[in-house]
């Protein structure tokens, strides 16, 4: 990152560039040196849950750099952060993904340590700023999330695959994972207003074939895990996980999105308990009164379904979808 006179003089009075928020959770970065995880040239809409339909400009995210929530009153929606470029400088420092975060990590001991860095006068003004965008009301906040229609625009086009592929933004294999799926379910969707029943894949369901079978809200009594911190589980199969979700997909509310299939089977440690979570839609902060965990490695999304958005939001977790691994 640069330093912190150079990032302010590209922010307006909001702490703002082009419309995207400066986060004071940022500066716990400043110092470091982060790779590039990929291009934000497009990404998904999580305020009106329209899917992949936003595109930026100038705006990458970097590997690991997630939001603490520290100064969000600790949300823990976890999110990866949004770079614009201009807040940033290549470094002759060679490193690898094995040298930084993979994947999602918990860093509050980083956050700790993050005062020691700069108290000077600059940056007094700069988190001053910074803190009074981010105060919206009473316990409501503003951040990238809630603020990412301001910072995006209509994505349009076709020509994003492309910019895809000459970036080298996705690995091949998902590239042509997405292309496939997205084949299959323009067919799907084709047959089903088009073509006679007899003529249908699978009765034209969409990719991938995941169906709830909870009917009338009566979800199965699992017993309660009551994970801690640190504990190792396993994420249930596909079948088991279809016995938790109606036919919305959900359990309780929360949806089990089809980018998660492909935790199926993995294993991770419980990072934290999700109690905590701004709705992107109003600011508000929402207190989470049923189980949801964050399991370390768990991105959720990976973009295969959602025109490859490189977003990386990570897979909350019931626990009737876990299973305790001694």
């Amino acid at each position: 990152m640069r330093s912190l006179d150079e990032i302010a003089a590209t922010l307006d009075e909001q702490g703002r560039t082009d419309q995207l928020p400066f986060m004071r959770e940022m500066l716990e970065l400043q110092g470091q040196s982060l790779l590039v995880e990929s291009r934000a040239d497009k990404t998904c809409d999580t305020i009106n849950l329209t899917g992949c339909n936003r595109q930026m400009t100038d705006t990458v995210h970097l590997v690991g750099a997630r939001c603490t929530g520290r100064f969000h009153g600790g949300c823990q929606a976890y999110c990866l952060l949004f770079f614009n470029e201009s807040w940033l400088e290549p470094t002759s420092e060679r490193r690898s993904r094995s040298d930084v975060a993979d994947g999602i990590r918990h860093d509050a001991d980083n956050a700790d340590n993050a005062d020691n860095v700069d108290n000077s006068d600059a940056r007094a003004e700069l988190e001053d700023r910074l803190a009074r965008f981010a105060d919206a009301g009473p316990d409501t906040y503003r951040c990238q999330a809630t603020q990412l229609l301001e910072a995006s625009e209509p994505l349009t086009g076709r020509s994003h695959y492309l910019d895809d592929l000459r970036n080298r933004n996705v690995p091949i294999g998902r590239f042509a994972k997405g292309m496939a799926y997205l084949a299959v379910n323009r067919y799907q969707r084709f047959s089903q207003e088009h073509l006679p029943a007899r003529l249908r894949f699978r009765g034209g369901r969409r990719l991938p074939d995941l169906e709830g079978q909870v009917v009338d809200g009566d979800f199965p009594v699992t017993a309660a895990l009551d994970l801690q911190p640190g504990e190792l589980v396993e994420v249930r199969g596909k079948d088991e996980i279809a016995r938790t979700l109606d036919a919305d997909r959900r359990n309780r509310g929360l949806r089990f999105d089809e980018e998660m299939l492909n935790l199926c089977g993995k294993r991770g440690r419980v990072l934290f308990r999700v109690e905590r979570l701004i709705d992107e839609k109003s600011g508000r902060m929402l207190r989470v009164k049923k189980d949801l965990y964050v399991v370390a490695g768990m991105v959720g999304c990976e973009g295969v379904y959602h025109r490859l958005c490189t977003r990386g939001m990570i897979g909350m977790m019931r626990e009737a979808w876990l299973r305790r691994v001694a």
